[in-house]
């Protein structure tokens, strides 16, 4: 599932006047046409959304995320992390991805990082060394529990090993 730049083919589609009105509405405030953005709103839906009922997917705001978070223990952060690895590999097969490294890859910087909203990423090979550099505004919990279950699928699908290091609102990850 990386991202190619494929032909176009003129369609015909009738659509409800509001839904065309909020499409060039936010069309011309992002700057782009509503044909560019129709195909971002496709290729959200054919990459990510489609399945997100599928998984069980649900949506709660940063806010609220961040509050339960609080609420819980480092310890219990981990552990939950740590036993992600048959929830990944469930919504790996559901999603038609394979558990190796390059699907691996694309889980983490474009469905976590683009669609899911976990983190930015920064994906670097430098020096023959692998890094992810993640960033998010979520706390110091968050940092754990994402470097954990991050660690869990890198370690488990790709085989490498993977050594953690925490900054405030960020985990750079190295590979080796």
């Amino acid at each position: 599932m990386t991202k190619q730049k494929g032909r176009t083919v003129g369609r015909s589609f009738r659509i409800n006047e509001e839904w065309l009105n909020t499409l060039n509405e936010e069309a011309e405030k992002a700057g782009i046409s509503p044909n560019a953005l129709l195909n971002k709103i496709l290729e959200d839906y054919s990459k990510y959304q489609r399945y997100f009922k599928r998984v069980d997917g649900i949506a709660l705001t940063q806010k609220s995320l961040s509050r339960i978070l609080e609420a819980c223990s480092k310890e219990a952060l981990v552990n939950v992390a740590k036993k992600s690895k048959t929830t990944v590999l469930d919504v790996f097969r559901t999603i038609g991805l394979r558990y190796n490294y390059v699907d691996a890859t694309f889980f983490m910087t474009t469905i976590l990082a683009e669609y899911a909203n976990w983190f930015k990423c920064e994906h670097h090979i430098i020096n023959n060394k692998e890094y992810f550099h993640l960033r998010h505004n979520l706390g110091e919990n968050w940092s754990i529990y994402v470097a954990e279950a991050v660690s869990v699928l890198l370690e488990n699908c790709c085989n490498k090993r993977v050594e953690k290091e925490f900054l405030e609102g960020a985990i750079t990850l190295e590979l080796t």
